[in-house]
């Protein structure tokens, strides 16, 4: 499937995601209905690179706090030992809304297995509009830019 042929495809949140790895609070896709677009990554907890990446992200979002503002943002991250995963980024100090997917169904019921779609902006009908991340990335950034300013601007 060419990456062209992905925007506009809808996006499912399955129910079994879990918000930061409390098992109490269980994601409320209600909640994300509500805003313009989502951010959403998703990685291997397992994967220092990929732990690095997510460092990169908080220093993105907070350089680009006013572009992201308005953006629901939603890491979902597949761990087999998310205990590891939580000390990792504790003492990262990397703060972001993780929901853990223990099962990674997330990935295999929206068939995102390639590692360019790890990182999608969706509308406010969970359809995609962006796939890509800007992290090193300056082509990615101005395609970030170009939309989500429009939103700062309303």
């Amino acid at each position: 499937m060419l990456l062209r042929d992905r925007i506009g495809d809808s996006i499912v949140f399955p129910s079994s995601l879990v918000k930061s790895g409390s098992d109490s609070s269980i994601l409320e896709i209600d909640n994300f209905s509500n805003c313009n677009y989502k951010l959403v990554v998703f990685t291997d907890g397992d994967c220092g690179k990929c732990i690095t990446e997510l460092y990169e992200w908080k220093d993105y979002l907070e350089d680009n706090k006013e572009l992201f503002k308005d953006v629901r943002k939603i890491f979902v991250i597949n761990s087999n030992n998310f205990p590891r995963f939580e000390y990792t980024i504790e003492k990262a100090a990397i703060y972001l809304p993780y929901f853990y997917d223990s099962t990674n169904r997330f990935t295999e019921c929206n068939m995102l297995d390639e590692e360019f779609l790890h990182t999608l902006v969706l509308d406010n009908n969970d359809k995609i509009l962006i796939v890509g991340s800007p992290i090193n990335n300056n082509a990615m950034k101005e395609i970030y830019l170009n939309l989500l300013s429009k939103a700062v601007r309303l």
